[in-house]
Order: structure tokens, then C-alpha cells, then sequence
């Protein structure tokens, strides 16, 4: 088996030293307000990269347990369950969007409906 030291070492390092230095750039973004978080763009934009640097981190996490040849069945389960969160966070989210756009519009047609019979 392959020493700690040439197997997980690495990842720690990326993972570890890496991540201070994505919270440092992404405290340095918000604290510069460069992101505004009460934008829903911007939300997004910070979900996606919080959500691409753990996609790698598991990833490669994976594909280390794959050469180290350890059983991972529960790696596998984990992917799939992971997955599901993810795609069903998607939808609610999609689903949300258009609830606000219904509603937005529903809110404007009845501001001018008003607007119409107020002057005359």
C-alpha cells in the first residue's frame, strides 16, 4: 500500500491550503463588495464556485480511494444520493425563478389595472 505521505498528503495540502486561500479571496470578494449577496446573480455566481471547489475536492478524493483500490461502495452511494441533492436543489431553485417571474408580472398587471381606473 502506498505511504500516507504520497497518497492523501497532497490532497491535503491542495484541499487545505488551497481552500484558506479560496475563503480568503472569496471573504476579500463579499468584504469588498465586489459580490453583493442580497443579489440573486450574485448568490448564484458564489454558490457556484463554493460548489466547483467540493465537486473537485470529491473527486479527486474519489479517484485517490480508486488507485488505492479500498473497497468504496459507500463512495458510491454517497455520489449518487449527493447527486440527487444537487438536482433536486436545481429544480426547486428553477421552480422558485418562475414563481417569482409569475408573480412579479401578476404584481405589475394589477399595478396598472389600478394605475387605469384610479385616473379615470
Amino acid at each position: 500500500m502506498p505511504e500516507f505521505a504520497n497518497t492523501w498528503m497532497p490532497f491535503i495540502y491542495l484541499y487545505g491550503v488551497g481552500g484558506i486561500f479560496f475563503i480568503i479571496g472569496i471573504y476579500l470578494i463579499i468584504s469588498t463588495k465586489a459580490l453583493n449577496a442580497k443579489k440573486k446573480e450574485h448568490k448564484r455566481w458564489l454558490s457556484i464556485l463554493v460548489f466547483g471547489f467540493l465537486y473537485y475536492a470529491v473527486i479527486h478524493g474519489v479517484l485517490i480511494l480508486l488507485a488505492l483500490d479500498i473497497n468504496i461502495n459507500w463512495v458510491v452511494k454517497f455520489l449518487v444520493l449527493f447527486g440527487l441533492f444537487i438536482y433536486f436543489n436545481w429544480r426547486l431553485e428553477n421552480r422558485l425563478t418562475v414563481l417569482e417571474q409569475s408573480l412579479e408580472e401578476l404584481n405589475d398587471s394589477v399595478a396598472q389595472f389600478f394605475q387605469k381606473n384610479i385616473k379615470d
